[in-house]
């Protein structure tokens, strides 16, 4: 029967073994300038097929790319890789942007609202000139209807109040002070529509109809009747003779 035995291969010289380390650095250093993974001549021994040289050589080129990719995103020797103080710098100017907008927002806004309230201020001035500004107040008037015999009381109407009195006796001035509501001299002003006419000497509120100042819508005219002239907004009689 045959057998099988095992023969050592002979120990290499020195400089045997020099040359075989100078040929597999050479190799390697081929491999790395195309861009292979490096192995060595004992490796290729592994590479027993088409098959397993493919793989072998896609892991490599795979690898090689990769190492690549890795040495691009390096910065060149000497330079300062400032990627993350770009970045931070580049977020601290985005923010400070973002201030300022808002910034810019904020005051527009204020100004805004500054100028409302201006207007509106303005506004209320000129309304609170314009309600105080005097206007024309018509004297209140006493229109007294002649006595009819054989009484010889008068019926005075007045803007207070209609009273009786004989007219030219202290019964008579009573009345005609009384009919305007006060101790104010009356004055006679004529005839006015049939009735003798008396001014009160203050002016009545421009709002107040006829029937409230206690004249008679027959009355168109009275001469001799006085203007005051007072604001509307003024609720006591107007005893103002200077206009605007």
């Amino acid at each position: 029967m045959g057998g099988s035995y095992f023969v050592a291969a002979p120990r290499m010289t020195p400089e045997e073994q020099r040359r075989f380390n100078d040929l597999e650095a050479f190799k390697m250093r081929e491999q790395q300038a195309r861009g292979e993974v490096p192995t060595t001549f004992a490796s290729d021994a592994y590479a027993r097929s088409d098959a397993d040289a493919a793989r072998i050589a896609a892991d490599n080129r795979r690898r090689a790319d990769e190492a690549r990719g890795r040495d691009a995103q390096r910065p060149a020797p000497g330079v300062r890789d400032n990627t993350a103080q770009n970045e931070r710098i580049a977020e601290e100017n985005r923010k400070a942007e973002a201030a300022r907008k808002a910034e810019e927002v904020a005051k527009a806004e204020k100004l805004r609202k500054e100028k409302l309230a201006a207007e509106e201020a303005a506004r209320k001035k000129e309304a609170e000139r314009i309600a105080n500004l005097p206007v024309e107040w018509k004297e209140g008037v006493v229109l007294c209807e002649p006595a009819k015999a054989p009484s010889r009381s008068a019926t005075c109407h007045g803007p207070l109040q209609t009273t009786w009195g004989t007219l030219g006796e202290p019964s008579g001035k009573i009345a005609l002070q009384q009919a305007c509501g006060g101790d104010t001299p009356v004055r006679e002003l004529g005839q006015a529509g049939g009735f003798l006419a008396f001014g009160c000497g203050w002016g009545i509120h421009p709002d107040k109809t006829s029937s409230d100042m206690g004249l008679r819508h027959e009355v168109s005219f009275i001469p001799g009747r006085g203007t005051f002239y007072c604001s509307r907004k003024q609720t006591t009689v107007c005893t103002s003779n200077t206009g605007r």
